[in-house]
């Protein structure tokens, strides 16, 4: 859906649907949703963790 694929001729000369776009945020939404269910914060940047990674 967001090109990770190598395209073959046929897609080429295919028309994009951007509805393909719309579906994978929402999927990539529910599965960071998920995430911060089970692990509260985990995608809060912090000035803590902000030091640790650099």
């Amino acid at each position: 859906m967001l090109g990770h694929v190598k395209a073959s001729i046929s897609d080429i000369y295919a028309i994009p649907d951007p509805a393909n776009l719309g579906l994978a945020l929402a999927a990539t939404a529910a599965i960071i949703d998920q995430i911060e269910a089970l692990v509260p914060g985990a995608f809060t940047i912090t000035a803590a963790k902000s030091k640790i990674n650099n």
